[in-house]
């Protein structure tokens, strides 16, 4: 009969374990469930392996018997484990926890090396009556009562707080430790004797199926309690509950987050407390205002007011009548920190739009003032391409008339035709340069770069200047070729035509505005792909504020001096573009009346020539 209740019981706990872990997830509760199902297998199949080793041979093992006791040490703190973690879902386990295995532990050690001194137990056998026990076996057991009565406590605790289905999870798992514990006190004080069956398996079957109960009919691990406070604490607004002496009743997790940490709430404390310890900007009055208002209109009052430095809040205070009497308050605190931040990023980004809006207009407005001055710098412009043309135009028809004449000395007539070709030359370069700025306007211009003897090119540009200046009465003015830094067989991979169109732009400009001193030109290397070329006069020079403005298209129209200078304000602005279009840039060093140093550079690509 003995054998027969322990093996039921070691099949029935080995069967739970097994449905348990195909039927359910990972959880803490689970675990906790496992963990005791596992203490009572081993405890079974323990006793089932001394039983029928007894059985067989006559003989009790001893071995058996002490692996039976590790099993017994350890229930009653898996017991204290799982009615921890019914109550408290979201406990989990820490290190430091670990200290309530040391008396357990230690009684399994003292069960292993009783032998050597005999404080488990003096004399043993299965017949309690003839059992002596040692001094430590009863600290033992007060240890272990101890941990399955605080389990205990821990469940009941649990079937009160949850009413109804969830009670019952708490009440079958009580039940199944009460038919286990039960009759183990009595076996351990020898008050049941001379039964044809083990108590201890028998009520471990009952255990086993209170614990089977549970799970199946009302799903014990699956369906966990939800009691009211974890509820509350997955709000994320705080809560403040009070009393009508305004007393600290309750609050949930959500305050405690919104509060400076670290953060402490007594409960039974005074609001004016709380109030004047993390309120910082409200004095309690006002809450009491508050709280007046709310009784008085029967509903929610709110204000705002922020905690700590940095927490903007709305405090709402909602009073909790019964029978037309307020028994408290319930008081809401809402994080409107964000919400604030958003309106001040929202009213800031107005504020933007309006400054963007304001910035915009003027742009247009300041668009349309370019746009009306570009109109009229192309009106000047025509105006003035229509005299330039007519100047060589009109030349050229003049002394055409006059060349007709048949009185004519053969010196007067190559005078005439000496400037009729002037003239057509000096037309045939504004063309050009209308078409070049057509070109450029248009993105169509192109560069053509060829091996170019550098020193070569510069020596051509000196003696057709020094020549063009001597044959126009320029004898105050010297032409001076730098040739200090040039390298020596330059050759590098340019287009001559309009490298030689941007020297002409500035050597025809400093030619026109200089009246005496001197005129330097040259070239130099300023790094591994790049030359610098200047043109230096001592002409009448720019004030600052025209260093930009002469590069840019039609702008000689606006000097006072064009007229007498002449010319179309377009031969800077197409010159700086080639030498962009070259790989450089161009710029002037220049105060009024002191000449001007123009200077540009162009990529480098040096070339060998076989």
């Amino acid at each position: 009969m003995i054998n027969f209740f322990v093996h039921v019981s070691t099949f029935l706990c080995i069967g739970m374990m097994i449905v348990v872990m195909r039927r359910t997830f990972h959880s803490p509760v689970r675990t906790a469930f496992l963990i005791a199902l596992g203490c009572g297998v081993l405890w079974d199949v323990s006793t089932v392996l001394e039983l029928d080793y007894r059985l067989i041979t006559g003989n009790t093992c001893m071995l058996f018997i002490n692996i039976c006791y590790i099993a017994i040490c350890l229930v009653p703190v898996a017991i204290l484990y799982m009615g921890n973690i019914i109550l408290h879902p979201e406990w989990r386990l820490k290190p430091a926890h670990a200290v309530f295995l040391v008396i357990p532990f230690a009684s399994i050690i003292m069960v292993f090396t009783n032998p050597q001194h005999q404080l488990f137990f003096v004399n043993f056998s299965l017949n309690s009556s003839e059992a002596v026990y040692g001094a430590y076996f009863y600290f033992h057991s007060l240890y272990s009562y101890a941990c399955v009565a605080v389990g205990i406590v821990f469940m009941y605790t649990a079937a009160i707080r949850n009413s109804g289905f969830f009670s019952m999870q708490s009440l079958f798992i009580i039940l199944g430790i009460l038919a286990m514990l039960v009759p183990n006190l009595l076996y351990s004080f020898g008050l049941v004797q001379n039964l044809p069956f083990s108590i201890n398996a028998a009520a471990t079957s009952v255990t086993i199926l209170c614990f089977a109960f549970a799970f199946l009919k009302y799903r014990f691990i699956t369906s966990l309690p939800i009691t009211l406070k974890q509820v509350v604490d997955l709000i994320s607004d705080g809560y403040l509950v009070v009393d009508r002496h305004l007393c600290i009743l309750s609050y949930n997790r959500a305050l405690l987050n919104l509060l400076p940490q670290p953060a402490h709430i007594t409960l039974s404390e005074n609001l004016r407390t709380f109030v004047e310890r993390y309120f910082l900007d409200t004095p309690y009055d006002l809450f009491v205002e508050l709280q007046a208002q709310s009784v008085a209109q029967r509903g929610t009052a709110s204000m705002e007011s922020s905690i700590g430095e940095k927490t903007c809040i709305n405090v709402e205070i909602t009073p909790v009548m019964q029978h037309n009497t307020q028994i408290g308050s319930i008081i809401l605190f809402k994080d409107i920190t964000q919400s604030k931040m958003l309106i001040e990023v929202l009213n800031s980004h107005n504020q933007d739009l309006e400054a963007k809006v304001e910035e915009r207009t003027i742009e247009l407005h300041i668009a349309k003032e370019k746009a009306e001055e570009s109109d009229r710098l192309k009106s000047a412009f025509l105006a003035n391409v229509s005299h330039e043309i007519r100047t060589p135009l009109n030349g050229i028809t003049g002394f055409l008339f006059l060349l007709s004449s048949d009185n004519l000395s053969p010196k007067l007539r190559k005078e005439y035709i000496n400037i009729i070709n002037g003239c057509s030359a000096q037309l045939v370069k504004l063309i050009d340069d209308i078409v070049d700025l057509s070109k450029i306007e248009a993105k169509q211009m192109t560069i053509n770069p060829v091996p170019v003897k550098m020193n070569d090119l510069m020596k051509e540009l000196w003696m057709f200047y020094d020549k063009y200046m001597k044959i126009n009465n320029k004898n105050n003015v010297e032409l001076i070729l730098d040739e200090s830094e040039f390298i020596d067989h330059c050759v590098a991979l340019v287009d001559p035509v309009r490298l030689r169109q941007v020297l002409n732009s500035l050597i025809d400009n400093a030619i026109k505005f200089t009246e005496k001193g001197f005129i330097r030109f040259g070239y130099r290397q300023t790094n591994q792909d790049q030359l610098e070329f200047e043109v230096k006069d001592t002409g009448i020079g720019l004030s600052p504020e025209l260093h930009e403005v002469i590069f840019e298209r039609f702008r000689q129209t606006e000097l006072t001096n064009s007229r007498f200078y002449r010319g179309t304000g377009i031969g800077l602005y197409i010159a700086r573009n080639l030498v962009q279009m070259m790989g450089g840039d161009m710029r002037v060093e220049s105060t009024e009346g002191n000449g001007a140093s123009f200077y540009f550079t162009i990529l480098y690509l040096p070339v060998k020539l076989d």
